[in-house]
């Protein structure tokens, strides 16, 4: 019987067997598919809501955090919610709804709907990470103020202990008269003990405290406590045992004097103090040759002690440069027609316009002895080196290059160099005139990459002359 008009259903489990049926049927559970789709879509946009109620809520807050570290929050604002986004993918929901036989694609148009707001949120986010990072940078500044507070803290703790600091000023005044007797004791020592003292002394300054030699006239590294090294030279860097023997020089001088007055008749030589295995000391060992009398005048409590005269010999242009501020006698070694020549120096050295100055000599006078063009060979090897590093940070490789340019005299050169030294081999290059269409091949190369610097090449080391 029918719950609703009470009729008897003859059929009655027919027709609901059939409904059933219909109801179970594949093209009703896609249809049911496609209606909790458009409802996740639905859901989508009141998430969407939620986020913007979410931004609404910690705007005030953010904008403030950005103000405090400096971070914009101009986008930090809720998305705009576009309708014309939903409306397209839900109308072909629905128009698929409407006609289950019909194709559509509806992946794209819902990709371009999340894809939307997905960067619109992660640009939103963006401005949270950039606020969180700033708050993580502060760690070394929040260091620094604790390091204030506690020196606040401690200057409180000193002002307030006055009989403290009475028996400190008592103390510091025994100390000083110690420490000086001490001082006056120190003069009388034997001559290992002022080595000592300026060795400590000098290589505290260079800037390698733990290294020191003790009373037992034992070189030591201090760490947790002191370590007899001695006998392990190999085990230092070569650039710290570099600094260990600059330190005990200078103090092997100062323990033979028996006078201070004495080190004006000494003319102290370095040859190439600073090279790339101490590079990191570089200021270290400049500072103590630059200021030597005066650290030496400290250490030994003398204001007499003058040296006779510092000579440093370097092929280092940032040593150079360095000492030029302290060293008023500047000179440079030029080879000149196989001649080694003593002339001034200009402050800066440039090593790539002396190899310029080579190469345009030898142009103009070609020399046909094997050892010359040996010379000039190097000589268009590292301008090669340079120019090409300038072209290309990442490789100095430049053979083929030269090759496909029309270069057949230099690119014969460079690669003969590039494979063996030019000392031990043939020269590739058998007359002057092949070496000097290299040179001037070269020139060609620096004209066609670098016009400016061959227009002053042209101008200052050829002074106008035709190439």
């Amino acid at each position: 019987m029918c719950p609703f008009c009470f009729r008897e259903w003859t059929d009655g489990q027919a027709i609901i067997a059939s409904y059933k049926a219909f109801i179970e049927s594949i093209f009703n559970k896609k249809r049911e598919k496609i209606q909790n789709y458009k409802g996740l879509v639905s859901s989508f946009e009141t998430t969407l809501k939620r986020l913007n109620d979410f931004i609404n809520n910690t705007s005030a807050s953010v904008h403030g955090e950005g103000t405090k570290y400096q971070v914009s929050t101009i986008e930090y604002k809720p998305v705009p919610i576009i309708s014309s986004l939903r409306n397209e993918v839900e109308e072909l929901f629905d128009k698929k709804y409407a006609s289950m036989d019909q194709t559509l694609t509806i992946k794209m148009a819902l990709n371009s709907y999340v894809q939307h707001y997905f960067n619109a949120f992660s640009a939103v986010d963006s401005i949270i990470k950039e606020i969180k990072t700033a708050i993580e940078q502060i760690r070394s500044r929040r260091i620094a103020a604790n390091k204030r507070i506690s020196e606040h803290l401690m200057y409180d703790l000193w002002e307030s202990n006055v009989a403290l600091r009475s028996d400190y000023d008592s103390i510091s005044k025994d100390y000083n008269a110690i420490q000086k007797q001490i001082e006056e004791l120190e003069q009388g020592l034997s001559n290992q003990n002022t080595v000592n003292t300026v060795f400590n002394s000098l290589i505290h300054f260079i800037g390698l405290p733990e290294y020191s030699i003790n009373n037992e006239n034992k070189l030591v590294l201090v760490l947790n406590k002191e370590y007899d090294i001695s006998n392990e030279g190999k085990r230092i860097s070569a650039a710290q045992r570099k600094m260990l023997s600059l330190c005990y020089y200078f103090a092997e001088i100062i323990g033979e004097l028996k006078s201070e007055k004495e080190l004006k008749n000494f003319i102290l030589c370095f040859d190439d103090p600073v090279d790339s295995a101490d590079y990191i000391y570089f200021h270290s060992i400049a500072a103590l040759i630059e200021h030597v009398e005066s650290i030496l005048k400290r250490i030994l409590g003398k204001n007499s002690l003058k040296v006779g005269q510092l000579i440093v010999f370097t092929h280092n242009s940032l040593l150079h440069d360095r000492l030029s501020h302290n060293f008023e006698y500047r000179r440079i070694i030029l080879k000149e027609d196989n001649v080694s020549i003593l002339t001034s120096s200009p402050k800066t050295i440039n090593n790539y316009r002396l190899y310029i100055e080579y190469i345009a000599r030898f142009i103009k006078n070609p020399r046909s002895t094997r050892k010359e063009k040996i010379f000039i060979g190097n000589m268009i090897r590292r301008c090669l080196e340079i120019i090409t590093n300038f072209n290309d940070l990442d490789s100095n490789s430049f053979e083929a290059q030269l090759v496909d340019s029309g270069k057949p005299k230099l690119a014969l050169l460079a690669n003969h160099l590039s494979h063996d030294s030019f000392s031990k081999v043939l020269n590739p290059l058998n007359s002057e005139q092949e070496l000097v269409t290299a040179c001037k091949e070269l020139l060609e190369v620096i004209k066609e990459y670098h016009p400016k610097q061959y227009d002053y090449i042209e101008k200052s080391i050829f002074k106008g002359c035709i190439l």
